[in-house]
């Protein structure tokens, strides 16, 4: 909403389904939130996972895209060659995609301002995310119980942040009554 003219957004998650019950869902909800105040706020396209600013212009929009689906050069090409003043890529699932796809996002960075948005669940250091999140000085540089944000490898030089979300600190697990108060949020059950 700030400049949407000059912002191209990616939002990707792994298969269309998943893309549409995970995160492109709260996009439309947020989406249709907008208060009129705002003026317009662009078109939703939702048969193509599209919020565009003006009509026919397909690169300024928020855009949802698989990325495990299809051969990886026309994901590539199709969806992360995108070039803008600011462009703003979200992987969601990052464990789960092809690590080519993690690989384009290099060249993505040669826009004026680009941010990089990974989140998942690793599953272990060698899939997409894991390799991402690894710190500069290595995964033995890290306390297992306290480390939650550090410099990672993955991204630019110097650019690349890692934050740890610690489900055992969660809301519904340390705050009083936090399992009523927060029944989508993981539970103690679930990890004792």
């Amino acid at each position: 909403l700030e400049s949407p003219m000059e912002t191209s957004v990616i939002v990707a998650s792994t298969t269309l389904p998943m893309l549409k019950m995970r995160i492109w869902h709260y996009i439309r909800k947020l989406h249709s939130a907008i208060g009129k105040e705002y003026g317009y706020v662009g078109e939703l396209l939702d048969s193509t996972n599209k919020i565009r600013w003006e009509k026919g212009d397909d690169k300024h929009a928020i855009t949802g895209v698989a990325v495990a689906e299809g051969p990886v050069d026309e994901v590539i090409h199709n969806h992360l060659g995108i070039h803008a003043k600011r462009v703003l890529l979200v992987l969601d699932e990052m464990q789960g995609v092809r690590q080519a796809i993690v690989d384009a996002t290099g060249n993505m960075a040669i826009n004026p301002e680009f941010r990089f948005i990974g989140m998942g669940n690793p599953e272990s250091f060698d899939d997409p995310l894991g390799k991402f999140s690894e710190p500069l000085a290595g995964w033995s540089s890290l306390d297992p119980e306290s480390s939650e944000r550090w410099e990672s490898k993955g991204g630019p030089p110097g650019l690349g942040i890692c934050r740890r979300f610690d489900g055992e600190k969660s809301p519904a697990i340390i705050e009083q009554d936090g399992e009523k108060r927060y029944p989508f949020y993981i539970q103690r059950k679930q990890i004792e």
